[in-house]
């Protein structure tokens, strides 16, 4: 297209392919411009319904440097936000859309000449920058301008003064702007910090002060910011000119890209595995799932507590309407297990149960666990990792319980079944790993082998017996029911 005869793969080491696919875009570049090649002046021309203001149909003169148009090359950065004071331009111009509202396309060719680069380029549409009013912009030019026609149309004077420029609301006197002199560019500049601090402005993340422009970072940006092996698989792929054969340092600096870190930060993963407690009943998990969004059937719980024993992994399940009954389950825990346990066991000593910052936080359940010699430890804020023995539970309990509901074809609200069964089922089952804990659960913490002979497929037909006979022979003695277990 618009590289004409070249092959497409020199794109990547084109030095102004940027300013290229611009004049290939708008397909308006003029043969021959209507200003000398050594002219120190820049020209655009609107047509009548480009601002949609016939008024504002006229020609602006800019003064403009020989870089104006900055080329894309691995030595430099494009775009870089620099406010520029111009006499000669009647309309500020800006090269990003960071500070505009109120943005609108220009639907016909408006267009900028510039000089010294012998091409035409779009204005591609306009917006508003609070108190500078009305702005154009135009992506490839080096500098934002500001008119200084415009400042004093608007109402502002202009004074300059031993190296300073600053920008004073005529009647009320105060001072909008403050732009210092450059004696490299002999202009008057702000920088974008100062910019913004003046506006009052947000600070705008520009990729004009972040992107590094090497041929190995364009490709990183190009291609999703892909990891730095992927990028050398593509060259390796593609045959990209110049990159055939990158070397692993050659790529290195990819990995600290600001925008994958921004964009890619995770957790770091915790441990693979936990090792089980070695004294039985003396290390607990407990951890709250829930709102469940569809009561339960029967009682209408939407809340379910969990509390895992360490060394055996025997899971116990209590159902609750909110969690302010967490008190009362505390109590039937201490009363059920860690009563009986001691009663067993009396030289055992503390108990500890760990949970989140949700469950056993308050003061009274801890006043009321230290009693029975039970410390409750706390994991840190949004780290769900550090209590991963309940976590892990809840994951196989809930597949578990899904796939029960699916296979019955019964509907949600049979949720606190589905989970107590599997519950159920999971504390009499031997673990995943049999080479390593060949007891279930329930066989672990209680010395003795679990019957499962009895167990059905959940969710099937039973038939309950009636005991009490009917005085009436004539009728049935069964009910229909649904096996839970």
């Amino acid at each position: 297209m618009f590289l004409g005869n070249r092959d497409p793969d020199q794109l990547l080491i084109t030095p102004d392919i940027a300013y290229k696919i611009l004049r290939w875009r708008f397909s308006f570049v003029d043969d021959e411009p209507s200003n000398p090649p050594d002219s120190p002046q820049v020209s655009m021309f609107l047509s009548d319904t480009v601002l949609g203001d016939p008024g504002l149909s006229e020609l602006i003169l800019v003064t403009a440097s020989v870089d104006d148009v900055p080329l894309v090359s691995d030595k430099r950065v494009v775009n870089e936000f620099c406010v520029v004071f111009d006499s000669g331009c009647t309309t500020h111009t800006f090269n990003t859309l960071s500070y505009l509202s109120d943005y609108r396309v220009c639907k016909n060719n408006a267009r900028m000449t510039l000089a010294k680069k012998n091409v035409t380029v779009p204005i591609l549409g306009y917006g508003t920058c609070k108190q500078l009013g009305r702005v154009l912009y135009v992506p490839v030019i080096e500098y934002c301008l500001l008119s200084i026609r415009q400042l004093d149309d608007s109402g502002y004077d202009v004074q300059f003064s031993q190296g300073h420029a600053r920008v004073i609301h005529r009647l009320s006197g105060k001072l909008l702007l403050t732009a210092t002199l450059d004696r490299q560019l002999n202009l008057y500049t702000i920088s974008q910090d100062d910019f913004e601090h003046q506006m009052n402005f947000e600070h705008r993340a520009c990729m004009a002060h972040s992107i590094k422009t090497d041929k190995v970072s364009r490709l990183h940006y190009i291609f999703n910011h892909a990891s730095a092996e992927r990028i050398r698989y593509l060259c390796k792929c593609h045959s990209f000119p110049g990159l055939q054969n990158l070397s692993v340092k050659q790529v290195e600096h990819i990995r600290d890209c600001e925008f994958c870190r921004l964009a890619k930060i995770h957790k770091k993963p915790s441990c693979k595995s936990v090792e089980r407690h070695s004294v039985l009943g003396q290390m607990w998990n407990g951890d709250t799932k829930g709102p469940i969004a569809t009561p339960s059937l029967r009682y209408g719980n939407k809340y379910v507590f969990g509390l895992i024993e360490s060394k055996s992994r025997f899971l116990i399940q209590y159902f609750m309407k909110s969690k302010n009954d967490v008190m009362s389950v505390a109590q039937q825990w201490i009363n059920t297990y860690i009563k009986p346990l001691r009663a067993a066991y009396p030289d055992m000593g503390m108990i500890f149960v760990h949970t989140d910052n949700g469950e056993f936080n308050s003061k009274e359940i801890h006043d009321y666990l230290l009693v029975h010699g039970v410390y409750s430890m706390l994991t840190c804020p949004y780290t769900p990792q550090h209590n991963a023995v309940i976590e892990r539970i809840w994951r196989t309990i809930t597949e578990a319980a899904i796939a029960l509901l699916l296979t019955a074809e019964l509907p949600e609200t049979y949720w606190q079944e589905a989970r107590k069964c599997a519950g159920h089922v999971y504390n009499r089952m031997v673990c995943a790993h049999p080479e390593k804990y060949p007891k279930s659960p329930f066989e672990e913490l209680f010395g003795v082998k679990p019957h499962v002979a009895h167990f059905q497929p959940w969710g099937c037909i039973a038939f309950s017996l009636i005991h009490v006979k009917p005085k009436n022979h004539t009728k049935e003695r069964r009910h229909v029911c649904i096996c839970w277990l």
